[in-house]
Order: C-alpha cells, then structure tokens, then sequence
C-alpha cells in the first residue's frame, strides 16, 4: 500500500483516520491554509494522516517552485524513504557494542 505525500487533491476520495470519509469541507475545516494556498497530504493508501502546506514542504526540503509539484512530491517521497532506512545513531553504538561483546566472548579460554 502507498503511503507518502502527493499534493492534496480536491476530486479524491480521502478517508479520515477513523474511517470515514473525508469531505472537502472537513478538510477546509480542518486545514484552513486550503484556501489560500496548495496543500500537501500524508496519505496511507487514501487515508489521510498528516497535511502541510507545500510550499512549506518545499522550503524544508530545499526544492525550487520552478519545480513542478508532481516532481516535489517524488523527490520530498524518496527523500523520507531514504531516512527511513538510514541506521540512527543509538543503532549503529548497539551494533558496535553487540560486535565488541561478541569478539571478547572469542577470546575465553
């Protein structure tokens, strides 16, 4: 199932994370910025999670408006992929340490 951003798109059919359906006006509602500019969306197959404003997707992410926002939307959705599968910092010290212990246990006689 697909689960990033794509920018929101008022024809789809979005679902709440409750199950129901997602109108218009329950966006607008709950995503006032809607109005007045375009909005991006975290969607998990169609259920919306998380909206932002794109152009503020674009600023943290460095992307250009010259961009088209198909293009922003793919390269902000490999981006996030990408962090995901990066190691974090306490996982790699575990995987230094599980080595460590591993080796020493080697070495008893």
């Amino acid at each position: 199932m697909f689960a990033g951003y794509e920018v929101y798109d008022k024809e789809k059919e979005y679902v709440t994370k409750d199950g129901k359906i997602y109108s218009e006006e329950m966006f607008r509602r709950d995503y006032p910025a809607v109005v007045s500019q375009k909005m991006a969306v975290y969607v998990y197959g169609n259920t919306i999670t998380q909206a932002f404003p794109l152009a503020y997707l674009r600023g943290i992410n460095g992307i250009e408006n010259s961009m088209t926002d198909g293009n922003a939307m793919m390269l902000i959705n490999e981006r996030k992929q990408l962090d995901e599968t990066e190691n974090t910092p306490l996982e790699r010290i575990a995987a230094s340490l599980e080595y460590l212990v591993l080796l020493f246990m080697g070495n008893r006689q």
